[in-house]
């Protein structure tokens, strides 16, 4: 399945971990996509707002990409807002870099 949404960056589309991605890539992990202390995938929102919940970040220093994800998907809980906005997933595109404009 198929899902569209938005991955927040570090400036220079590097992840917390220091992972420097590309647009127009691909990226596949082994394992399957999950959350928590011990999760594992690439974690994007599907409401482009919701990006900027997880980054605490001014707009300088971060890029926000639009996503493909295509491989298995997690779906996060988020008590506070009291609805699932964020996913996970094990494989990945990196679609386009959204400007300001």
């Amino acid at each position: 399945m198929k899902l569209k949404g938005y991955k927040a960056f570090d400036k220079g589309l590097v992840n917390r971990y220091g992972k420097v991605f590309e647009e127009g890539k691909c990226y596949e992990k082994d394992s399957a996509p999950s959350f928590g202390n011990h999760g594992d995938g690439y974690h994007f929102c599907i409401r482009l707002e919701d990006t900027l919940r997880y980054f605490n970040a001014r707009e300088e220093e971060i890029d926000i990409a639009e996503i493909t994800a295509y491989g298995d998907l997690a779906e996060g809980e988020d008590d506070y807002w009291g609805y699932s906005d964020m996913f996970s997933t094990n494989k990945i595109r990196i679609d386009h870099i959204l400007t300001r404009e």
